[in-house]
């Protein structure tokens, strides 16, 4: 649910939900990776979580152990 209101919901605020706020063919695709489960039991803090690849306008911009 929350994920859902800090994506989905903040696009539709700001008038993009036309080409943001989810992943899908044709949507703007920034987007993080992380390399631990943020949801559940035995869940990860956000902070804690390592960043494993990370997509800015559908190009990779990080990916982890790449110089």
């Amino acid at each position: 649910m929350a994920l859902s209101a800090a994506t989905r919901g903040a696009a539709y605020l700001h008038h993009l939900d036309d080409r943001t706020g989810m992943v899908a063919p044709g949507m703007a695709a920034d987007l993080t990776v992380v390399g631990a489960s943020l949801f559940g039991p035995g869940a990860c803090p956000p902070a804690e979580a390592a960043v494993v690849l990370t997509l800015v306008g559908g190009q990779i911009v990080h990916r982890a152990g790449s110089p």
